[in-house]
């Protein structure tokens, strides 16, 4: 079998029912029994700033980043962000400490952040477009 000038990182290869299958290592995100979490944090005030983020979350454990969603036409704060925390156990603690706790005056709504969605598309939620269907 020939194999040079393949460019494929993180992933191995493995015959599986006569088939060549990839497979993804993830082992650059995994810390033993624990795996990095990208966690939610919602209904933020617009003054919360990343580094308002990052000291809340810090009292928890490590913090490898903090962002607040910000408009890209007006550089206005869309009242959340994303905190990544390396430790899983460290974030559910942070969690189920900050949920529900005020950040300059507003409780935050604070939960384990889910994956986008693979292929979304525009068009206001009719994906490919095309006139409304009543």
């Amino acid at each position: 079998m020939r194999t040079e000038g393949w460019n494929v990182p993180f992933t191995r290869v493995r015959l599986q029912e006569n088939a060549l299958q990839p497979i993804h290592c993830n082992e650059h995100l995994k810390r033993g029994k624990d795996e990095v979490m990208n966690i939610y944090v919602g209904n933020l005030s617009y003054k919360v700033t990343e580094e308002d983020l990052q000291q809340a979350f810090a009292g928890f454990g490590e913090v490898a980043s903090a962002k607040v969603i910000t408009d890209t036409a007006t550089g206005r704060s869309k009242g959340f962000g994303f905190v990544e925390m390396p430790n899983g156990q460290e974030a559910e603690a942070a969690i189920q400490g900050l949920n529900g706790k005020e950040i300059k005056g507003r409780a935050i709504n604070v939960g384990q952040a889910k994956p986008r969605a693979e292929g979304r598309q525009g068009g206001y939620g009719r994906g490919r477009g095309g006139p409304r269907r009543y």
